[in-house]
């Protein structure tokens, strides 16, 4: 996949395991489901406000596991990005594959890359069309929450921190369809961990109920998926992701694949709202 790609994978399992509808918790002394995504949701819409990505800088190590069908493991592929605000946004400049410093052909590549980037950018930044982007629009607000049934089933502590736990599956009957991702989201049900405090996310599991087939098949196909997303605190009211790890087995296209993804961000380092990169 691309890199743009995996980022907007990564950021569809930040933020659609917040739902709508409830059901009615076993135990009488907690907050209906509907309470508690509904706080989660306000308070990821006051975190985007802030605009805390154009204030940190990072490194994100990517490791991908490629296995047979079998599932053994058949190679390993390391990236390093170094993630940086670039135009208004957030960039992830790759600075070293498979352990090692990239070549000139690669940085060339990456220097390409990082130009088309920065002219997008600044193209959405000017109110100009920027072009379609079919994994474009994914924001974690009511209209993407509501295609879920929720319910609270305990709490738990996560981090230090007390949590709500809540249970998610997708609500029966037709449901949106307008991205790529739509297809997992439709058909994929877990667990997520909500702080009690402060209603940020602060873990989710997530797996796919069955098969999903992207766009009737023409574009490839997932047969399984699972997934474990960590969040952490860098201060200033500002979270982030931690650790992500995912298994996916499916087609793209007519290329099978069948990977493990360990995915890790760390590093951290303020430089202020203004700073330029």
């Amino acid at each position: 996949m691309r890199v743009a790609a995996r980022l907007a994978l990564l950021t569809l399992l930040a933020v659609f395991w917040l739902f709508g509808a409830d059901k009615p918790a076993e135990q009488k002394d907690y907050p209906p489901a509907s309470r508690i995504i509904a706080k989660a949701v306000e308070w990821a819409k006051w975190h985007e406000e802030q605009n805390f990505h154009r204030q940190w800088i990072f490194d994100h190590l990517h490791t991908t596991h490629d296995r047979n069908d079998a599932g053994e493991i058949q190679s390993t592929e390391t990236r390093l990005y170094e993630v940086y605000p670039l135009g208004g946004e957030q960039f992830y400049e790759l600075v070293r594959a498979g352990g090692e410093p990239l070549s000139p052909p690669e940085q060339r590549k990456e220097a390409s890359r990082k130009r088309e980037f920065l002219e997008q950018a600044e193209k959405k930044a000017a109110g100009r069309n920027a072009g379609k982007d079919e994994d474009a629009g994914l924001k974690f607000n009511q209209a993407l929450v509501s295609r879920y049934r929720a319910e609270v089933v305990g709490t738990e502590t996560v981090g230090g921190r007390a949590a709500y736990v809540l249970r998610f599956e997708p609500k029966s009957g037709s449901l949106p369809v307008r991205h790529r991702y739509d297809h997992v989201l439709n058909k994929s049900h877990g667990k997520l961990w909500i702080d009690r405090e402060e209603f940020v996310v602060l873990r989710i599991e997530l797996e796919l109920l069955e098969p999903v087939r992207l766009w009737a098949g023409l574009l490839g196909s997932v047969s399984r998926l699972r997934a474990r997303l960590t969040l952490t605190e860098l201060g200033g009211g500002a979270w982030y992701y931690r650790t992500m790890e995912l298994y996916m087995k499916g087609r793209i296209l007519i290329k099978p694949f069948h990977e493990d993804r360990r995915l890790e961000w760390k590093n951290f380092q303020r430089i202020g709202p203004q700073a330029a990169p």
